[in-house]
């Protein structure tokens, strides 16, 4: 189900949840970009990491291995029917 914001059109490719961590992989088809989002139910960490092509499946496999170079902001806005958070992409 994809996943909108007021100015990207993300399409959810796969997720995982373990331990209160949730973790998303997305498409982005207007920048042609992967994205893995991280939500942190525990502790309110919230993260995305751009990831190459070649590298999407390990970067959603591990995202804090990914963490130090997560380079988008990410405000929550709530969460969405099926729990799932709701966020905007914020551009440093």
């Amino acid at each position: 189900m994809p996943v909108t914001t007021p100015t990207h059109r993300l399409r959810e490719l796969d997720h995982r949840n373990s331990g209160g961590i949730d973790v998303t992989l997305l498409w982005e088809q207007e920048k042609e970009r992967l994205l893995v989002f991280v939500n942190d139910t525990r502790s309110g960490e919230c993260f995305v990491v751009r990831a190459h092509h070649e590298e999407a499946m390990t970067a959603f496999h591990h995202p804090y291995a990914y963490s130090a170079r997560a380079d988008v902001h990410v405000s929550p806005m709530g969460r969405s029917e099926n729990s799932r958070p709701l966020f905007e992409l914020q551009e440093p």
